[in-house]
């Protein structure tokens, strides 16, 4: 099935700026853009969707988000994730990673399975590895020190998911959780943390 999207304010990157053009779909995925009329550029048997002065953008991209519509990711069933996933989408955020925050380690693993299930890009573990000083609204019962064997558990659990942990990497094991979960192919970020300036420099040379 070809899809031919036609519009007044479409945006190119390349020029970071909107201006008229259109979109060829096919099968669900974008085969060609061109900018003023595509009558001549594209096949007379493709569906015309005229976008008029609507703002046509790409997808947005969320990596940092808790839930929505009543639901939180580390409690929500696989159902109500995906009610979520489609409450995301109307408002047009195509790519997503949703986000646990700090919880006993099991619930944790249970909640990453569930969203491999309900079929989202990714998960972020905002929870655990952080600094108590800076642990804004984590619970101190739910901290803990970044630990190597719950790393693979993670990971385990995770799968095939883009992995992404935020972490406060001056806490002891930090630097070696970092190491193994950049070598692993997750990325890490630096976050509720009471790092010095010093050990945050140092934090970024080793992966953060």
């Amino acid at each position: 099935m070809e899809l031919l999207i036609r519009g007044d304010l479409i945006y190119f990157t390349e020029e970071k700026g909107f201006r008229p053009g259109w979109i060829l779909v096919r099968d669900g995925l974008i085969t060609g853009t061109g900018k003023g009329n595509a009558d001549s550029a594209v096949p007379a048997c493709a569906d015309v969707l005229d976008a008029g002065g609507r703002y046509v953008v790409p997808g947005l991209v969320d990596v940092h988000t808790h839930g929505r519509i009543g639901f939180d990711f580390t409690e929500a069933s696989v159902e109500e994730m995906q009610r979520m996933r489609r409450s995301y989408a109307l408002d047009g955020v195509t790519t997503l990673l949703p986000t646990l925050a700090s919880a006993p380690l099991e619930q944790m693993l249970g909640a990453t399975d569930r969203i491999r299930a309900a079929g989202f890009d990714g998960i972020h573990i905002e929870g655990r590895y952080l600094s108590e000083a800076r642990r804004g609204a984590h619970k101190s019962e739910l901290l803990a020190p970044p630990d190597l064997d719950e790393l693979r558990l993670f990971l385990e659990h995770i799968g095939p998911l883009t992995a992404h942990f935020t972490l406060a990497p001056e806490l002891p094991g930090g630097e070696a959780f970092v190491r193994a979960a950049t070598a692993a192919g997750a990325t890490a970020a630096l976050g509720h943390s009471d790092a010095t300036y010093e050990e945050a420099v140092d934090a970024f040379s080793y992966g953060i």
